[in-house]
């Protein structure tokens, strides 16, 4: 069985990239674009890991981190705050909010799938 991520991000692009990089390496994918979204989409995808921008309109990604940690039915699942926005207050704000682990925007593609690789469980994801 694949593994599962959520990618949430406002920009488009950013998610088909994501997307595309993700799915070539055996992942199933769903999408949020933006934050009022992400917990519907959380309990109906059911995902392994979600990867979390962190400038969104309206909620930030550091908001919905925190409500989905706070959510019984959400808080098991990792969350990886990817970011443009990397100075060490808002590395630190995101790990405090709940993220395991936080990237910089833009990333390479291995960048990407090592850090969801250490995160997401070997027994769903297909080589």
């Amino acid at each position: 069985m694949k593994s599962r991520v959520l990618i949430v991000d406002d920009d488009s692009i950013t998610r088909q990239l994501f997307r595309f990089v993700l799915e070539r390496d055996g992942y199933e994918v769903a999408e949020a674009e933006s934050g009022e979204q992400i917990l519907a989409r959380t309990i109906n995808f059911k995902p392994d890991l979600i990867l979390l921008d962190v400038m969104m309109p309206r909620v930030s990604g550091l908001d919905v981190c925190r409500q989905l940690k706070k959510d019984s039915r959400t808080q098991h699942v990792p969350v990886i705050i990817i970011s443009a926005y990397t100075n060490a207050v808002t590395r630190a704000e995101g790990l405090l909010a709940g993220a395991i682990d936080f990237m910089n925007k833009p990333c390479s593609p291995s960048q990407l799938l090592e850090k969801i690789r250490a995160v997401t469980p070997a027994t769903r994801h297909v080589e």
